[in-house]
This record gives C-alpha cells, sequence and structure tokens, in this order.
C-alpha cells in the first residue's frame, strides 16, 4: 500500500485539517499519543499509540514539544 499521512501539527497543514494522530488522540482511538517507524528495504513499519519494543534497545527518550508550530524542543 502507499500512502501519505500528515504527521506533523495543525498549524503546519496547508488544508486546515487536524493530522491524522492528533485526530486520532482526539477521538480516544490510541494508547498513547505517539507513533514510531522503522524504515528498512523489506519489512518497513509504522505503529500508531504504541512503539514496538522488539525495534530497539532501552528506554526512548522523550522530549517535550512547545512552539506553535511543534519544532521548539
Amino acid at each position: 500500500m502507499n500512502a501519505l499521512v500528515g504527521l506533523s501539527f495543525s498549524a503546519l497543514s496547508s488544508t486546515g485539517n487536524s493530522p491524522l494522530v492528533q485526530t486520532l488522540r482526539d477521538e480516544g482511538k490510541l494508547a498513547d499519543p505517539v507513533f514510531g517507524f522503522k524504515l528498512n528495504d523489506t519489512g518497513s513499519e509504522l505503529s500508531f499509540g504504541s512503539l514496538n519494543k522488539d525495534l530497539y534497545t532501552g528506554e526512548p527518550t522523550y522530549v517535550p514539544v512547545s512552539g506553535e508550530v511543534g519544532h521548539d524542543a
């Protein structure tokens, strides 16, 4: 499947629509408001609401995002 999904912030949307993660969070459909991805020649993966712990070691570092467009961390 090929698709284009907005994963940024609403303030960056050229259409004014809420990004997918924001919409899923607002509808209560995510366990956590996170997403993760693995890019590979074969077996790439995108997850919403949780992280695949089989794909990394240690603990993830979470950084609060501030600013209107989300790039000020």
